[in-house]
């Protein structure tokens, strides 16, 4: 089993992640993966409550076929899963805002979706140990995927 190490996560009411990318592409043989998934994260401790809220930002690009709910739960699961791994007296605490999905008509299903959940972590937390104390909204910008 990996093990992983920490890293102290900075005031969260002053970090908010935009444009965050994360996806999962395995292609093989018949059943493959693919899903990406482009979002915003804006931690909310201090607001009162516990939660990951999740919403659908009102002018999200969804970029294949239609968009399940069952494949965003996925993603969400997929979220809560690796933070718990990596932070098990954490709760993962924000409004996480989609931006962006995109799927195939073929090779995308919740459990890639999952997958995606899990790698969001290592996007957000590459971000914040890219630049741990700098301003408080980073942005890459437009996400573009093959």
């Amino acid at each position: 089993m990996t093990e992983f190490v920490p890293i102290p996560l900075p005031c969260p009411s002053s970090r908010t992640l935009r444009g965050v990318r994360a996806g999962y592409v395995r292609q093989s043989s018949c059943p493959s993966d693919f899903a990406f998934v482009t979002f915003d994260f804006a931690p909310t401790t201090g607001w009162g409550d516990d939660s990951l809220w999740v919403e659908l930002d009102p002018e999200v690009r969804i970029v294949g076929d239609a968009l399940p709910v069952a494949y965003l739960t996925a993603f969400v699961a997929g979220i809560e899963e690796e933070w718990a791994l990596r932070y098990p007296d954490e709760r993962l605490v924000g409004a996480l805002t989609i931006t962006e999905v995109r799927l195939h008509v073929v090779d995308s299903h919740k459990g890639s979706f999952r997958m995606a959940g899990r790698k969001a972590v290592d996007a957000m937390l590459a971000r914040l140990r890219s630049d741990p104390v700098g301003p408080a909204d980073l942005t890459d910008g437009e996400a573009t995927v093959g």
